[in-house]
């Protein structure tokens, strides 16, 4: 049996029109793909934007941007913290 946990979707629990889950989804994959420091943190600052932007327009509740941003937020601390990118993270 494997230790691995299984590949459960992150974006799953926050309730998210269809187009802002697509978008979404793209972010989170930006965020957990970037290959150096620079590149996380690019990404992570483009999600929030989109977040802020979901919020403004009001396609979002405050609710729903929170739970999206700690999505991002979480995604984000833990590429920072992956051993693969190594003590100096790009």
């Amino acid at each position: 049996m494997s230790a691995r946990t299984p590949n459960v979707d992150p974006l799953r629990p926050v309730k998210l029109p269809a187009a802002i889950r697509a978008q979404s989804a793209e972010l989170l994959h930006a965020i957990t793909n970037a290959t150096t420091r620079t590149d996380i943190m690019r990404a992570a600052d483009l999600a929030e934007g989109f977040v802020l932007g979901m919020k403004t327009v009001r396609a979002l509740s405050d609710s729903d941007a929170a739970d999206l941003l700690l999505v991002f937020s979480a995604a984000t601390q833990m590429r920072l913290g992956s051993p693969i990118l190594g003590p100096n993270l790009g």
